[in-house]
């Protein structure tokens, strides 16, 4: 196997005060952009999505601080967020209506990555009250048809979905380089391209999703968003992603198993979403231990591709001083990943 190169671990000169800008003020991901740090394991973990329309402005918080009622945002938050997904609003790309009024919204669930067999359901409906009470313990274990029997006006989504977010009042980078690929892809794709809420990493900014199959992407531009989003009709993900290394992970595994996925696909040119398997060693200690090694944690993993190959791997997670997270704070730490075979 072929190694990939590995990037360099950032110095903490490399905040941006070394080019003379202040930490804090030059926009976060600019700052990032700058580090050859990897984008992989960085996906919060999430077993499957819920993403409910809803225009005008979008808080900081924005189940909460949107103009859908906060007590049925702060419900659907809670939870989906206790069975392992993630709600998101969305708005049409360029969708300037204050509110939906009484207009029927648009809902889409999707899961299943883990198993993989991904679906994606979508529907319209009146009352965003009716998705608090969805089976979250069996749609995060991927039962479609528990979704279905709960709303039964959920249909199979026939294409897939690139959100990308561009919520400014949580970070400034989402608005400022989100809207703009946002409004390249809907110029090309049309509907299937939403803006949504807050989907972590907006130092890598601008992110996007593609669903169903749960792919986090950032450090995008118009051009690789119309490929990742063409490329998941077939189940794919295109080489310009992996080779440009804008995979932040497949949301369905934990950071650092995301971490040896990319890495393997990367070795090995596996642009099939479902084609890889990653879990713990099978051998003894490396199942059960994880090695902490003064400021770094090892993990030792196996990818399997459907096709019977086999891959060793050790992801090696350490925190390192690094740019500001957020625009707006100071520097601080993050973990990064490396990979090597075993």
């Amino acid at each position: 196997m072929t190694a990939q190169p590995q990037p360099p671990v950032p110095a903490a000169a490399a905040s941006g005060a070394a080019n003379g800008a202040a930490p804090g003020r030059e926009p976060c991901s600019r700052q990032w952009d700058r580090l050859a740090a990897p984008l992989w394991g960085s996906a919060a973990r999430t077993a499957f999505w819920v993403c409910v329309e809803q225009p005008g402005p979008w808080g900081v918080h924005a189940l909460v601080e949107s103009r859908l009622d906060p007590a049925v945002g702060a419900a659907l938050d809670a939870a989906t967020r206790s069975a392992g997904g993630r709600p998101l609003l969305i708005r049409a790309v360029g969708d300037r209506r204050q509110d939906i009024g009484t207009t029927l919204r648009r809902v889409y669930l999707a899961g299943g990555a883990a198993t993989g067999r991904p679906w994606l359901l979508q529907g319209l409906i009146a009352d965003p009250s009716a998705l608090v009470d969805l089976p979250w313990a069996q749609i995060a274990g991927g039962d479609q048809a528990a979704v279905r029997a709960a709303l039964p006006d959920l249909e199979p989504c026939p294409d897939p979905l690139l959100l990308v977010c561009t919520n400014g009042k949580r970070d400034r980078c989402c608005a400022e380089r989100g809207r703009a690929v946002a409004g390249y892809a809907a110029g090309q794709r049309g509907a299937t391209v939403w803006e949504c809420t807050h989907t972590g990493g907006h130092r890598f900014a601008p992110t996007g999703l593609i669903l169903p199959a749960g792919a986090m992407l950032g450090r995008l531009d118009g051009p690789v968003a119309v490929a990742a989003l063409d490329a998941a009709r077939v189940g794919s993900l295109p080489e310009v992603v992996l080779a440009g290394g804008h995979l932040r992970g497949l949301a369905h595994l934990e950071p650092a198993a995301q971490a040896a996925d990319a890495y393997i696909r990367g070795t090995i040119g596996e642009t099939s979403s479902a084609a890889l398997q990653v879990t713990p060693a099978d051998d003894g200690l490396l199942a059960r231990l994880r090695g902490r090694l003064g400021s770094r944690t090892e993990t030792s993993y196996v990818v399997r591709h459907r096709d019977g190959r086999s891959w060793p791997v050790v992801v090696t997670a350490r925190k390192v001083p690094t740019p500001p997270a957020s625009c707006g704070k100071a520097p601080g730490a993050e973990t990064l990943y490396a990979v090597r075979p075993a």
